[in-house]
């Protein structure tokens, strides 16, 4: 991942021309995407936490219903 970074970040342009001459994203912007994607997969999978202060989407649930339904909570 980190040299499909350095080549889309040493690319002034991150579109390259299609077979017809269509403006299209560069393939190295493809797979960068795609491996981050895989690597957010597979870390969800084996449970690691993507941020320490990041809150589950039940603990947002639960100090949203909290916000709403006791003052001052």
């Amino acid at each position: 991942m980190k040299r499909l970074q350095e080549v889309v970040d040493a690319t002034p342009e991150i579109r390259a021309r299609g077979s017809q001459g269509q403006p299209v994203a560069m393939p190295e912007l493809l797979e960068l995407r795609q491996y981050r994607a895989l690597m957010v997969q597979l870390l969800k999978v084996l449970g690691c936490p993507d941020d320490e202060n990041t809150l589950t989407r039940s603990e947002l649930g639960k100090l949203g219903a909290a916000g709403r339904w006791k003052p001052g909570a």
